[in-house]
């Protein structure tokens, strides 16, 4: 058999691959899904307080809610990159640690120039539950999404997609819950992190090397 012949019957059966979508696409889809979802049962199982949207104005409460929103986006992104080659996710990943720090920074903060008044009014009952209940589904479906990629760094790829996931329900929390620094430290941010170590740990036990 020639060498023609042989490549056209090893190639002949074979399906066109269909390449995956974009990682800003799929850092799209999945954040709004979990968002919106997210957003759907905190505002159906508790009203939202209504000095929120007014203290919203303010710049401080304001600013740590957009480093919320960039963590979490970052820290996707990289996630996504990560598993795609050919890909530089080096300035992703300091914008993410530059975002992170800063959100630390402006809560801790909080303890000497809260970012609005300090109350109990809107706390929510289970708040430290539902912070690691409501990551555990955004983090299995980024881990289902990024685990089939190219993963060089799995510590990397999966921690961030660990601390995306997690620090999204602390995020809602910001506005959905009562507003005190030690309860937000304690019951959110705390939470949060330890379900983002835990989840990112567990997915990198489980991940096979390729």
């Amino acid at each position: 058999m020639k060498n023609s012949d042989l490549v056209k019957n090893l190639t002949a059966e074979l399906k066109p691959v269909k390449p995956w979508m974009s990682p800003e696409k799929r850092l799209g889809i999945w954040y709004f899904t979990h968002v919106a979802t997210m957003a759907i049962y905190l505002f159906a199982t508790q009203p939202l307080e209504s000095k929120v949207l007014t203290d919203l104005a303010k710049p401080h409460f304001l600013f740590e809610n957009l480093l919320f929103l960039s963590f979490t986006m970052s820290a996707a992104y990289l996630a996504f990159l990560s598993v795609v080659p050919g890909t530089k996710p080096s300035r992703v990943m300091k914008f993410g640690i530059l975002t992170f720090c800063l959100l630390m920074g402006s809560l801790l903060i909080g303890f000497y120039s809260p970012a609005r008044e300090i109350s109990m009014v809107g706390k929510r009952a289970h708040c430290l539950l539902e912070v690691g209940f409501l990551s555990i589904l955004p983090m299995v479906s980024l881990g289902l999404l990024i685990r089939n990629g190219v993963i060089l760094d799995k510590w990397k790829t999966y921690l961030s997609a660990g601390l995306a996931s997690a620090l999204i329900p602390a995020g809602y929390m910001h506005i959905a819950c009562m507003y005190d620094p030690m309860h937000i430290m304690s019951f959110h941010i705390a939470p949060a992190i330890g379900a983002g170590l835990i989840g990112s740990t567990i997915f990198v036990l489980l991940s096979k090397d390729k």
